[in-house]
């Protein structure tokens, strides 16, 4: 699969990766203020 050919099928190239990773939880998922700012100076 080559990703910089000029007619590359964005839809089929992503469909994997979004199988892959639609039930999982975001990284920058937070509950509050305070855990935002640790995630992102972290």
């Amino acid at each position: 699969m080559e990703l910089f050919e000029s007619n590359t099928n964005w839809a089929e190239v992503v469909k994997p990766l979004i199988e892959k990773h639609k039930n999982k939880k975001c990284p920058l998922a937070y509950t509050n203020l305070f855990e935002l700012m640790v995630m992102v100076f972290l």
